[in-house]
Order: C-alpha cells, then structure tokens, then sequence
C-alpha cells in the first residue's frame, strides 16, 4: 500500500494533477472502543504541498463527512463550493469534452483488438467538430482504417477504385455514395467487424448527414448491433453489482497466494491462522486485540477458557501467524486489510477445518459458550454498571458476546446440534436471565440506547429467534428446539420479574434497587404494550420512591414519566380531550428531567421526544417540530444516522411533516435511515423480520408517504410489509400494526378495491377486538373506515349508474335526430 501511495504521488506530480484533500475536525464516538479521529489531517494528505494539493479542514466527525446529512448541510457545501471552484477553473483551462467516453472507447477497441481477430473501427467524433467538413472526414478515417484491414483491403479497394475511374477526384464524391460503399463493405466481410463510434452527440445532431449515419449504423447486420448492447450492459447496475458479488478474482488469487507463502514461513502456526482468519471474517465489528486472544483460547468442549490455547506473544504471533491479512490500528483494534478479503475468507477452503462460511456457527458457539461458564449463576451486586465493567476486565469477551452471539446465531448457513445444546444450556440456567436483565442493557446504554430501546430490541432478537428454530432448528432436534422456543417467548418479561424477585428477598421492597427493577418490570410491559400493567407497576412504585427516595431522586422522576406515559398511551386518541390532559404533566415532567439530569441528558430527551408525541396526538404539529428538529440534529450529531435513538426520532419528525402536508421533507427524513432501502425495495431484498423494528416503523410512515404521493398500489405493499414485520416481532398488541392496516385498507379504497378493502376491515376489526377490546380507539377507527369504504362504493356505483344513463340519453337523441332528419318536412324546418 505504501508503494501504490507513492507512485500515486508521483504520477499526480507528473501530470499535475489538482488534488484538493479534505480532513475532519471531529472524533468519532466508536462503541466499544473508544472517541477519536478516524482519518486525522497527516493521513487525509498526500503531503505534494501547494499548489498541486489543497488541504480543506472540514467541521464534521468521520461518519458525517463521509455521508453529509442533506445538500443543505455546512459539511457539504464546504466541499462542493471548493470542488466547484476546481472545477470551473479547469474547465476554462482546458475544454475538453468527452474525455470519459474517450478512455472507455480506446479501451474496449484495445481489448477486442488483442482478443478477436477480426476488424475494430474505431471513429471518435470530437476529432472532426473543428473541420469544415467534419462528415465526410469521419468517413475519410474510416475509409482508411478499413483499408488496413486484411479482411476488408481487397474489395475495398476495389470500390474506391472503380468510383475514382468515374470521377476527376474523390473528394467530389457524394457523402451518401461513400457511406454506401462502407455499409457494403462491412456486411460482405465474412470476418467479424466491430464499429464503435465514440461522441456522436458532439456532432451536429440537425444535419442531414447525421441522420443518414446514424440510420445506416442501425441497420448494420445483427453482430454488430449485439457488440453495441453488450457495451450497453456494462452501464448497468446490475452488472456492477453482479461484479460486486463475484470480486476480482485476482484479487483471490493474490491472497490464496499469501496464504500459501504463510504456510511456507510460519507452518507451526497454521492452527491460529486457520482458526483466526475465518472469525476474523465474520466479525460484527473489528475485535479489540484481547477479545481475538481471548477468543482463540475458548475451549466449547469443556465450557472455559483454556490457558493453552492463549497466544503468549499476543500481536506478534498472531500478526506472523495472519499475516498482511490482519492490521492493529491506533485504537488497538484488529481490522482486515480490505472489505475483499471478508469474502475472499469467507470462501476459503481451510484443509480439515470447514470453510470459512461455516464461521458464523462456530462463533454462535464460542459466544454462547463464553456466556455460560462466565454469567451463569452469577449474582450482581447492587451498582449493576460498575459490577459489569469490573466483570468486563476479567473476562475481555463478555462485551462482545454479550452484544452479539444473537447475530451469528441467525447470520448461520444451518443449524447444527451443538448450537442447540448450547443455546438450551443458556436459556435453561440463570445466563439467560442475567443476560437479558443485566449484561444486555448495560451495554446498550453504554452506546446511547434508552430502556425502552433496548427492551424492544430483545422482544425482536427473542422472536426472530423463535422464528429460526420453528424453520431450521426443528430438523435438527424437534424436542430440544420447541424447548427453547417455549422459553424464549416467556424470556424477556419472566427475567424482569425474576430480577425484582430477588432483589425484594435480598434488598426489601423499599430500597433503591429494587424501586429500580420495578422502573425497568413497567418499561418492559410497555414494550409489550401492557399498558395496564405498566401503569400500575410504575404507579406504585412510584408513590414507594417518592416516600423513600423523595420527589426529586431521579428514579422516582422516570417512574413519574413512566406512569403518565402509559396513562396516555393507553387512553390517546388523536385530537381527543383526554390528549389535552396529559400536557401539563409533561410539561412539569420536563421541567424536573433538565434540574435534575441537565438538558441534554438521555433521560431529558426521552421526556422531550415523550412531549413530542403528546403535541402529535393533539394534532400540534408546528409544537411537536419546534421539540422534534433540534432534537433530530442533535441525535445524529451524537449517535449517528444508524442509531435506534435516532431513528425513533426521525420517524417521529417524518409523520409530523407528512401530516403537514411536507411530502418531500418527509420521505428525505426517512431516506436518512441506512437500511429503509432494503426494507422497501422491490421486489424485497431481506427477510423482513430480520430489520429493527425502528426501521419497520419507517417502512410503516414511509408508505403512508406514498399514500400522500397517490402511489397508493405501493402504499398498499408496503403498509402490508410493516404488518408482516411488526406481527413477527411485536404481535397484535402493538398499536403500530393497526395503524399500517388502517392505511393498507385506506389505499385499498383509493384503489377502488371496495370489497377487499372490506374483507380487510373485517379481519382486522376481529383482530383488534380480540386482542385490544371492542372500545379500543383501533376498533373504533375501523368500523369508522368501514362505513367509509360502503359510503365510497355506494357513490361510485351511482356515479357509473349516472354516467350509464347519459350515454344511453345521448344515444336516444342522437337516434332520434337521425330518425326526423330523414323526413323532408321536419329537415326543411
């Protein structure tokens, strides 16, 4: 790479080449790792100094300015209006049109040359713009290339011969007759014969003989009109992504080659780097080098970390071992050479260990391994956080594995037996409920997630669980997975209680930590949309906090929040009175959130977000924006686009803005989400249970958009992809799937599918009285929908009777006009 980096300095230097080389000002909040510069300004620089090179400081963090917000942001102004004057300035230097196509022709004329052996005509137009006759002078050169051709000279020159006999000089030949002799020439050569004309729209498109040119190329034999559309497909994305897909194989040739220099040099260490490189592969992020360490010394066998398997000489044996293939960067993290070696490993046969594709499973296992022999049984003291860190220092992997195991679960090609056993182990011992209640949260709040986050995040991680083993885990062993299908459906809410147990045994029911599991109970019940529930927990825990604690202690201010919160969820209806009762409280609630936590605190902004919605409900959408937009910017600045903290935000200020009627700013809102594209593409291109439910909320308000744009037949897809998500991942008592099915039945209207539109209501009118009640605000809106739905049809039916009656009246007069017009009294008067 340092070679490559200097022979791109010098070449730039050659050919004085501008670069202009911009750098961030701000660090980057890595999770997990640490808060830096990614790219800091000695690395952004070539270092060619002026005035080939510029070096722009620009005031953005490493993810902001390698994606700029939007074409308003300060970040990206900064570096248009400096390319901008780059460019216009170069331009009057230098006018030259067409370099692009230019380079793309010579080579595809280079590369046919060298692999066919027929003849390559290659025209580029530009060439003749400044010639008087610049027609006849494309047809001059490509008169003369073919008459180098060994397929074409003879009966070529046969033509030209024979017309000059009949002329004084050529160049009174008409353009036409020229043209002719070329067409003839290129159909009669038995050799195959390729024309590539480059720049034909920088000829004068209004000529005549243009005209005749360009029809004459396209009615050329089909052999060269198929060269000309395979060039076309390479334009394509298709084929861009389908070179994505299969790489540069010399690329695999280089690393297989590596490889087979390592196995030379360090053959005792063979073992490591067959074990490292594939884990490498599929790491979720890049691995602190004490967690690789750690990891390669796992022994799943016997459920521990074996002390002979630990790597003494740490980053030095394993850098001989892996080679270039592994880098440690600044921040002490393990990162691939490049994004092609992921795949490169991933497909890598490794002798008698199983391909790197099978790494997903082996990581399950290691992960879930890890997790049993060091969480199980273990009880955490009363300052959760500060136990988990100190546990985290013991034991390098818990972070990761705690993070992510469930992601190489499902990111596996098959199940097999052993994950089984060990997922089995973890559900069935206190693992999985210190995990869910303790290890889980202390991480996700470490990298900005709130509570109700983070329980809605392991109601999706449980369920898509679920959802593998009914399909694959049931072939491998029927009994063990309905095993721990039937404990992860009660996990999430049956370790929240079983924490507040203990800690009532342990603590009594008035202490700080026990006041606090019953804050996080009524949060999970509210992830569940246990309202009821929720509400009494949080109700009378509070009154215990506020006795004990006192009115200010920040528990008892997000027990308060808490309980008003599912107050008002449960009894919300937009544009309702009781919507205007919970406005006060919240405004109190936020009042005590900034004394008490500051003003920019998580806490402080859930309360924020919480007043937000209220305003929504109460159809304030100028109030909602006025709380919603800074807080947008200021949850992007801090976490980035990506974050669930975030999103739940942007969503938020997106319905606001398509209630008011801001179409584009809403859908340019929802673009902002990294994998909406996926998740609203068509024909899909993921498992639609497999994206967070943030972004299914998205897929749900982003269709409602297109139901504002009148697209109503993919607001109808899309409102029923939101459904199929939501259902999978939250079930029926979520309030989100009602609504995605009030819009799907909505477009179904605007479509004119009344009766579809009305089996639709009737199945989620029983839905929702089952699971909500027949009072609920849902119900209610449906039967309301559904009386629309008779009231529409009703009027276009009479509409269509209407319009069918005046045709048949028209037709009557006109009948009846004919019938006097063909009497001679009535057509004379």
């Amino acid at each position: 790479m340092d070679e490559l980096g200097s022979q791109f300095g010098s070449l730039l230097q050659e050919e004085k080449i501008k670069v202009l080389s911009f750098y961030e000002l701000k660090p980057l909040k890595i999770a997990g790792i640490a808060e830096a510069v990614i790219v800091p300004k000695g690395s952004a620089k070539l270092g060619l100094g002026p005035p080939l090179e510029n070096v722009i400081p620009v005031d953005a963090d490493h993810r902001q300015i390698a994606q700029f917000s939007s074409r308003n942001s300060k970040q990206y102004n900064v570096v248009k209006s400096n390319l901008d004057l780059v460019l216009s300035s170069q331009s009057v230097r230098n006018q030259t049109l067409g370099v692009g196509k230019t380079v793309l022709s010579d080579y595809i004329s280079d590369t046919l040359r060298s692999e066919n052996s027929g003849t390559v005509l290659t025209l580029h137009c530009h060439s003749y713009r400044s010639l008087n006759d610049p027609l006849h002078a494309l047809l001059r050169d490509l008169l003369f290339q073919a008459l180098q051709s060994q397929h074409m000279a003879v009966s070529l020159k046969a033509q030209l011969l024979s017309l000059k006999a009949q002329i004084i000089a050529m160049s009174d030949v008409p353009f036409d007759t020229i043209l002719k002799v070329v067409e003839d020439t290129i159909r009669n050569t038995l050799a195959e014969t390729f024309l590539i004309v480059d720049g034909v729209d920088e000829l004068d498109s209004r000529s005549v003989e243009v005209e005749s040119f360009l029809r004459t190329i396209g009615h050329l034999p089909q052999s060269s009109a198929q060269s000309i559309s395979e060039l076309d497909q390479l334009r394509t994305w298709n084929a861009v992504e389908a070179f994505l897909e299969k790489g540069n194989p010399g690329l695999d040739v280089t690393y297989a080659t590596i490889i087979e220099e390592l196995d030379k040099s360090s053959k005792g260490l063979s073992p490591v780097r067959a074990r490292a490189l594939p884990l490498a592969s599929v790491a979720c992020r890049p691995f602190r080098l004490e967690e690789i360490l750690e990891l390669l010394a796992v022994d799943i066998s016997n459920g521990s970390v074996d002390p002979g398997n630990k790597l003494l000489g740490g980053w030095e044996i394993l850098s001989r071992a892996c080679g270039p293939f592994l880098q440690l960067n600044d921040l002490g993290a393990i990162e691939l050479i490049h994004v092609s070696a992921k795949e490169f490993l991933k497909s890598y046969s490794w002798g008698p260990r199983p391909k790197g594709e099978f790494a997903e499973t082996e990581m399950a296992c290691l992960c879930l391994s890890y997790l049993n022999f060091t969480v199980s049984e273990r009880t955490l003291g009363t300052d959760v956080q500060v136990h988990v860190d100190s546990l985290s220092k013991q034991y390098p992997l818990l972070e990761y594995a705690s993070q992510y195991w469930f992601d190489h679960f499902m990111r596996s090609e098959e199940i097999v037996l052993q994950q089984l056993i060990l997922l089995d182990s973890f559900l069935t011992s206190r693992s999985s409920v210190t995990w869910t209640s303790s290890f889980y949260p202390h991480f996700a709040f470490k990298r900005g997630d709130s509570q109700g986050t983070i329980n809605s995040t392991e109601q999706s991680i449980l369920a898509n669980l679920q959802i593998m083993l009914r399909v694959s885990g049931r072939m491998v062993d029927a009994s063990l997975s309905n095993r721990c299908i039937k404990r992860l459906s009660h996990l999430l809410l049956d370790s929240w209680q079983d924490s507040l147990r203990m800690e009532m045994f342990y603590s009594g029911p008035r202490a700080r930590i026990t006041i606090e599991k019953k804050l996080r109970l009524a949060q999970c019940y509210m992830a569940m949309n246990e309202m009821k529930a929720a509400e009494e927990i949080a109700s009378e825990a509070f009154r215990t906090a506020q006795e004990s604690l006192g009115p200010l202690h920040s528990l008892t201010i997000q027990l308060n929040r808490e309980r008003i919160y599912s107050q008002f969820r449960s009894r919300k209806s937009p544009g309702s009175a009781e919507a205007y009762e919970f406005l006060p409280d919240f405004l109190r609630l936020l009042t005590e959130h900034v004394e008490v936590f500051g003003p920019n605190h998580r806490e402080t902004d859930a309360c924020r977000h919480a007043l937000a919605s209220v305003h929504l409900s109460k159809r304030e959408y100028a109030n909602a924006r006025k709380i919603l937009e800074p807080l947008h910017t200021r949850m992007i600045e801090t976490f980035g686009y990506s974050s669930s903290v975030a999103q739940n935000v942007t969503n938020s200020l997106a319905a606001c803005a398509n209630m008011q009627g801001e179409i584009d700013y809403a859908e340019s809102l929802l673009n902002t989400n990294p994998s909406l594209v996926k998740a609203v593409s068509e024909p899909l291109e993921i498992d639609i249970t497999r994206v967070p439910v943030e972004t299914i909320h998205a897929v749900s308000i982003f269709a409602s958009v297109l139901g504002a744009k009148e697209e109503n037949r993919r607001s109808e897809i899309l409102h029923q992809r939101a459904i199929d998500g939501l259902m999978a991942l939250k079930g029926p008592n979520t309030f989100r799937v009602y609504e995605s099915a009030i819009n799907k039945g909505q477009a179904l209207r605007d479509q004119f599918k009344y009766a579809e539109a009305r089996k639709h209501y009737v199945q989620w009118l029983k839905t929702s009285d089952q699971n909500l009640g027949p009072d609920s605000r849902q119900s209610k809106k449906i039967r309301e929908r559904m009386i629309d739905v008779d009231r529409q049809e009703q009027k276009w039916k009479e509409m269509s009777r209407s319009v069918r009656n005046q045709q048949a009246s028209r037709g009557q007069l006109t009948v009846s006009a004919i019938e006097n017009s063909s009497r001679p009294g009535l057509r004379n008067s």
